[in-house]
């Protein structure tokens, strides 16, 4: 598909005059022509389209086995009814994961509507670290929780709620960083 601003004369400041003279809103860094452009643009669309689909099937593999479980009931109910389940281990593994939804919510919301200071999770030190120790105690405390259920498959089971997790979240419009070339 051929761009209507492909081998048209940049205007100052890198804009791409169109047809009837119309400037488009399209920014054109300096040393990139219009085909150079439309390579970057639609590779970065390809990209984009993948990302999105590998998004949407690692959510929708979570919500798979958030929804069916063991094939008996659904993991919420599993976690919550079933005797084989270790109760120490998977209130271990709640507290874990509600300490990780806390620092998330502070980094990312409470900063920006309390304190209306727009952080990425690098310029507040603690987060990283403090969010890595707690994910790993919340994947080990959810593998022996459900080990007795499962068995080798709670790893894999946990890999795909934590991915689905992540994919979702990214998901969520206006939340995914735009790529850079």
């Amino acid at each position: 598909m051929a761009s209507e601003f492909e081998s048209v004369p940049l205007v100052p400041g890198g804009m791409a005059r169109g047809p009837g003279g119309v400037t488009s809103d399209t920014y054109l860094p300096p040393g990139i022509d219009a085909e150079e452009y439309e390579r970057l643009r639609k590779r970065y669309l390809g990209t984009s389209v993948y990302d999105r689909a590998q998004q949407v099937l690692w959510a929708a593999g979570a919500a798979f086995v958030l929804y069916f479980g063991n094939g008996d009931s659904d993991l919420a109910s599993l976690l919550l009814h079933d005797p084989r389940v270790r109760g120490w281990a998977r209130n271990a593994w709640a507290a874990c994961f509600l300490a990780n939804v806390v620092i998330y919510l502070y980094v990312a919301w409470v900063l920006y509507f309390v304190r209306g200071q727009v952080v990425e999770f690098e310029e507040v030190p603690w987060s990283i670290p403090v969010a890595t120790a707690v994910g790993v105690g919340s994947m080990v405390f959810f593998c022996l929780a459900l080990w007795p259920v499962f068995g080798i498959l709670t790893v894999p089971i946990f890999v795909l709620l934590f991915m689905g997790m992540m994919m979702l979240m990214s998901l969520v419009p206006g939340t995914a960083n735009k790529k850079e070339d």
